[in-house]
């Protein structure tokens, strides 16, 4: 265990402590970035050990997965894997692998931000404190509704929001300064990693389930006016990647609420 773990620790033993420590580390952290990078919560490389592979980090994005293929034994959450580095930045020689990253439908994306991040992952890392408990000083802590952490989102503007909201296009052309060699989807991923796995010499891509979706459909925790809310923040994303995921989003609604014959 870090020393740096040991003083967290110590810390979390003391409500008043971590209610004046960890919201104000926070916010000195966001300062440091945004001095450095330009961006609260700047990206993140996963330099793949062995290989002349760079995956840019989209979160909530199966990254958990990809960053698993690389002669992981145990497999193992993204913060413990030991088979690649991890970096702001690249070095020459990186900059000159082959890059790449997953995007992810930016509706179902932000409902997976939700439920893992507010609802499931302390219970899921038995952790005393949730990711979001003091970012912005608690600003997206308290659950109320899904639509109420939509309309706290929404407000965030790009360059102050967190990694796991942040909208895609953001991150991909400009938080990140390098052009990419590949950009899959996520409900393609078997099919479009295989060219990857295959080139690079990767372990088949291994099955860690999204336990905080739970067995809820995420297009149920929607209504018409959220959606349209979503669309505008996601935009780009959209007009990228997911054209038809708005429509097909309120087709769902509409059919949903219609009265059965």
């Amino acid at each position: 265990m870090t020393i740096k773990t040991l003083i967290r620790k110590q810390i979390e033993k003391s409500s008043v402590l971590s209610h004046l420590v960890f919201p104000l580390s926070n916010f000195f952290h966001c300062v440091k970035n945004l001095i450095r990078y330009g961006v609260a919560d700047p990206r993140v490389y996963f330099i793949f050990n062995g290989k002349r592979l760079v995956y840019l980090i989209n979160s909530k994005v199966a990254q958990t997965t990809i960053t698993n293929t690389n002669g992981n034994k145990v497999k193992k959450e993204y913060f413990s894997v030991d088979t690649g580095t991890k970096a702001r930045r690249l070095s020459k020689e990186e900059e000159g692998y082959y890059k790449f990253t997953f995007v992810r439908n930016p509706f179902e994306r932000l409902y997976s931000c939700y439920r893992s991040k507010i609802k499931a992952d302390k219970q899921k890392f038995n952790k005393k404190y949730g990711d979001f408990d003091f970012y912005l000083f608690g600003y997206l802590k308290k659950d109320r509704s899904f639509e109420n952490f939509v309309d706290r989102v929404l407000k965030v503007p790009y360059w102050l929001a967190d990694r796991h909201f942040k909208p895609q296009a953001y991150l991909i052309y400009k938080d990140n300064q390098l052009p990419l060699d590949f950009i899959g989807r996520l409900e393609n991923i078997k099919e479009e990693f295989e060219p990857i796995r295959n080139r690079f010499d990767l372990d088949q891509l291994p099955h860690l389930n999204d336990s905080s979706m739970g067995e809820d459909d995420w297009r149920d925790a929607y209504t018409k006016s959220v959606v349209t809310k979503v669309a505008r923040y996601y935009r780009q994303d959209l007009e990228l990647w997911y054209p038809n995921a708005k429509d097909d989003l309120l087709e769902y609604l509409e059919n949903k609420s219609a009265p059965k014959l």
